[in-house]
């Protein structure tokens, strides 16, 4: 893989993660802490206190995407296993697996958009992170599944070390 391909893939990864875990929002707390609230929201103490990264990947796809084309392998959408952001040696997948600060806690299907969920443990700190491979015909998709994600609209939960995940809202 160039250099070049591996420092695009790498920037994306560091702006997902960054964008998805909270980094700036000392000042969106600022501007929300005197709101109350409501015994309706469901928030239990444990959900605060632990950090959660969800990072939504629409996997590299030549055919639907418009990309400049990658190898026939790599840019397959819908083949996670040798797809260049999910399943190659720098893909999400491959990196967290072979990292020595995450802990793998389960692999699951999702449904026919989002062919993989990933969800690790930071070995030393009280972080999840959940990773979802979308088919890459669903870019459009994932993208919004992001957007509304990121403003608090789209919503999921998982209970870790039981099989349970509530449907999205």
């Amino acid at each position: 893989m160039k250099t070049t391909t591996k420092l695009l893939v790498l920037k994306s990864v560091i702006f997902i993660l960054l964008f998805t875990s909270g980094f700036g929002s000392e000042r969106r707390k600022s501007s929300l802490q005197n709101q109350a609230i409501p015994e309706s929201a469901n928030v239990s103490e444990s959900d605060r206190n632990f950090k959660t990264i969800h990072i939504f990947v629409a996997l590299c796809d030549n055919k639907y995407q418009g990309i400049v084309p990658v190898p026939a392998k790599i840019g397959n959408g819908q083949d996670p296993n040798n797809n260049l952001y999910w399943g190659c040696g720098f893909g999400i997948r491959s990196y967290f697996r072979k990292s020595a600060e995450w802990k793998f806690i389960s692999s699951k299907k999702l449904d026919s958009q989002r062919f993989e969920r990933l969800v690790f443990k930071h070995k030393t700190s009280n972080f999840y992170l959940v990773a979802d491979a979308y088919d890459g015909r669903y870019i459009k998709q994932c993208t919004q599944d992001f957007l509304k994600s990121a403003a608090g609209q789209l919503k999921d939960t998982l209970k870790v070390g039981q099989t349970f995940d509530r449907d999205r809202r």
